[in-house]
């Protein structure tokens, strides 16, 4: 595509483009950079230079993680299309006024060979985020979210956009997964205060409350022992397929193999999450039954038959599961210090001899430590009686559910918390400051590029691409809205930068955009005699506003049922009558269920798309 294609059939032309086979040899993400600190004057001229302004997701991203890996998905998907490329991609650090910006430097190859230079900057905000949310407004957040969602359903989804307020059909489905999200919220929040409240009673040195009675203790235990497993088994099952997503490598020569397993183990961990939200649900519901039952009753066990016999199968199991992984661990430990040892005899005889001798020092120690601990009789258990004994006790349970509930705090806190930071609510929140100052400095370092004038005459950039990964495709949205928006009001020397006509692709990948238009707005009630609140918020968002700028800026939003997070644009699109909509893309390669949300950065289709946008 040249520079002036901007037409909207021309992009759609690039579906042949790329939906391309993956080449199973082209699956290494080296990358081969040499540092540099270039100013600016010092690039090569092949001709019109693109940014690209990528905007990373929720989570603990570290820095310029997002531009290494854009640029292997580029430096990819043009040995993909073209062969090998001779030309190494390079780093600089530049000054563009008062905003100091770190880049990548990539030639890339066009139809016909024709080189284009591309330079790739980020907006890195993760450490805005850190520390800011803690697990009580994680829950505020997903509680608020459930009960608006639900309102808005009620009624007539409707939207000011275009110049009108247009009406969507909502499917009874997502008021039934609304629901789900909230019971599974509310029985998080029971399971975690009986855990509290159980292993504060059964603490060392405390005597144990007169409530715990030991029945009301067993039954609890048979009762979060079959919500561990099904946990455990959704985790195994997931774990499986994220090994695979991960080893496409090792399947490249039977590239259908691959998508054959990942399906059938998303269908499998699809089945099993269904359980496991099953499980979590009825345990929030067990948990103050059985409490006001014992209470009630002469202390006699209320869990039995079959939930007893399966609680036992699975502590049993998670004993011989924790066995094998530690025995699994000790091997490739083993197996790495061997390798290790081996690969040293290349070296000089002075480094052999001093790693034989760490060697023989450190396998000595463990043998004396195992002859020492086989000769204290109280210590050397039959294997068998261990596991017995270890599967009938109630212990393990407990360990386990503080784990996971650990597990399930930091990585509630870590990204949904970012979500929950950013996403403006329908309420006032003490998070309001801290989302100005993350769209002030995506903005800062946008208009940085938008503004750049290396010879005081010429913009650098005549083009310039938009990226953004889950949350980031909500922050990059809402900077594209604010610079289109600052460029028709500001009159200020070298105004306007001419944004919208610069602006030729915006790039959404994983985005919870559809989803927050919705969970998040707020319905006009059926009195109102106005729709003001809905066309002011429409009015700060040119994309959904003004059928010109749309028209000339194109979006291409790509996504995947196996993630949940994504979604089609359904609620961002004009009127047929008044131009295109985005052109929503399934990745057909993003199939791990839930994991799905970060495959698109090991995919072909999100870099086939950038790389032919610039």
């Amino acid at each position: 595509m040249t520079d002036t294609a901007t037409s909207y059939s021309d992009l759609i032309s690039l579906r042949s483009r790329v939906h391309r086979p993956r080449d199973a040899a082209l699956e290494s993400d080296a990358l081969h950079a040499t540092v540099q600190f270039a100013p600016d004057e010092q690039r090569a001229a092949v001709g019109a230079v693109t940014a690209v302004l990528v905007v990373h997701g929720m989570g603990q991203q570290l820095p310029y993680e997002t531009l290494d890996a854009v640029a292997n998905g580029l430096y990819r998907e043009d040995i993909r299309s073209h062969g090998a490329n001779p030309s190494p991609a390079t780093v600089a650090h530049v000054q563009f006024g008062t905003q100091p910006l770190e880049r990548m430097e990539m030639r890339l190859r066009g139809h016909g060979g024709a080189l284009r230079d591309v330079h790739i900057y980020e907006v890195y905000w993760a450490p805005m985020t850190e520390g800011a949310v803690n697990l009580r407004d994680v829950v505020q957040f997903l509680i608020s979210a459930g009960v608006n969602g639900i309102k808005n359903w009620l009624g007539r989804f409707q939207r000011w956009m275009f110049g009108g307020m247009r009406s969507f059909y909502i499917p009874v489905q997502t008021v039934l997964y609304l629901l789900i999200t909230l019971a599974t919220v509310v029985s998080l929040i029971v399971i975690n205060g009986a855990i509290v409240a159980v292993t504060a009673a059964q603490a060392p040195y405390v005597s144990a409350p007169a409530w715990l009675r030991p029945n009301l203790l067993a039954d609890y235990t048979d009762l979060f022992t079959l919500t561990v497993g099904a946990l455990e088994a959704f985790s195994c099952v997931l774990g499986v397929a994220l090994l695979i997503s991960w080893g496409r490598r090792f399947l490249s020569l039977v590239p259908r193999l691959r998508l054959i397993l990942a399906l059938a183990l998303g269908f499998l961990s699809l089945a099993l999450f269904a359980v496991a939200l099953t499980a979590i649900i009825d345990s929030g519901i067990a948990v103050p039954i059985l409490y006001r039952a014992h209470m009630l009753s002469d202390g006699a066990r209320l869990v039995g038959g079959w939930m007893s016999g399966w609680a036992a199968t699975i502590r049993k199991w998670q004993v011989c599961g924790l066995l094998g992984a530690a025995s699994l661990a000790v091997l490739y430990f083993a197996w790495m210090l061997a390798w290790s040892y081996v690969r040293q005899w290349g070296s000089a005889r002075s480094t052999v001899w001093r790693a034989t001798f760490a060697l023989i020092v450190f396998v000595a120690l463990g043998f004396s430590a195992w002859r020492f601990v086989s000769y204290i009789e109280p210590l050397k258990p039959d294997v068998a009686n261990f596991i017995s004994s270890a599967s009938s006790g109630m212990a393990l349970t407990w360990v386990m559910l503080v784990l996971l509930s650990l597990v399930a705090r930091m990585f509630l806190v870590q990204y949904v918390g970012d979500i929950a930071a950013y996403v403006q609510p329908q309420k006032l929140d003490r998070f309001f400051e801290l989302r100005a100052k993350i769209k002030d400095r995506a903005v800062a370092i946008a208009e940085a590029l938008y503004a750049q004038k290396s010879d005081g005459v010429h913009f650098d950039y005549e083009h310039i691409v938009l990226v953004g990964h889950s949350l980031g495709s909500v922050i990059v949205y809402d900077t594209l809205n604010r610079l289109l928006l600052n460029d028709a009001a500001v009159t200020a020397p070298g105004r306007p930068w001419n944004i919208a006509a610069r602006t030729k692709y915006l790039l959404t990948f994983g985005s919870p955009l559809n989803k927050i238009a919705f969970i998040f707005s707020t319905q006009s009630k059926k009195r109102s005699m106005t729709d003001a609140r809905e066309r002011l918020a429409a009015l700060v968002q040119p994309l959904i506003n003004s059928a010109v700028i749309r028209a000339g800026i194109k979006w291409v939003n790509i996504y995947s049922p196996w993630d949940i997070i994504s979604g089609p644009l359904d609620f961002y699109d004009p009127p047929t009558e008044m131009g295109p909509p985005a052109l929503d893309e399934r990745d057909p390669e993003a199939v791990t269920f839930l994991a799905a949300h970060t495959e698109y950065w090991r995919n072909t289709l999100v870099f086939a798309w950038l790389h032919a946008m610039v």
